[in-house]
């Protein structure tokens, strides 16, 4: 049994519908419309399943501080959940004294994600048992589709 739209000519091809909602964290789109292979007409659907995109491996490359003093090493994180999930940062160079080399990684520190009044929220990374924090801001989001991100 065919359904009968208003408005709808016979032997004309028209969509009717379009619609997103997420399920999960998953966008759906789905379409209704309808298809007139020959003589019969049809309605047809169709679903687009969106998939989440996967935590991307971020590589810091060329960073340094206004001391001299560079950092290096990468960290995982999930934009779509703002999630960090792994990270090795090595910071070394610079005023030694005051900031001796270290690295921070999921055994030896702890993440934050904070806004301190900038466009980005700033990632700190604190050291277990200490009060020692490196502060990595973008200048834009970092997405869950990669590319290349300044640091404020």
């Amino acid at each position: 049994m065919m359904a009968q739209i208003p408005g709808h000519e016979p032997g004309s091809e028209s969509q009717i519908g379009l619609t997103d909602f997420p399920i999960d964290d998953i966008k759906v789109t789905c379409a209704a419309y309808w298809n007139s292979p020959g003589s019969a007409d049809r309605l047809g659907y169709a679903l687009l399943w969106l998939a989440p995109a996967a935590p991307v491996n971020w590589t810091f490359v060329g960073a340094g501080f206004a001391d001299g003093g560079t950092i290096t090493g990468s960290f995982v994180w999930d934009a779509a959940l703002s999630s960090m999930i792994s990270w090795d940062v090595s910071v070394a160079g610079g005023n030694t004294g005051t900031f001796p080399g270290f690295t921070y990684s999921n055994a030896t520190s702890t993440f934050f994600l904070q806004n301190l009044g900038n466009p980005e929220d700033t990632f700190l990374f604190t050291q277990n048992a200490s009060t020692r924090v490196l502060r990595v801001t973008p200048v834009s989001a970092l997405t869950d589709l990669g590319g290349a991100v300044a640091l404020h």
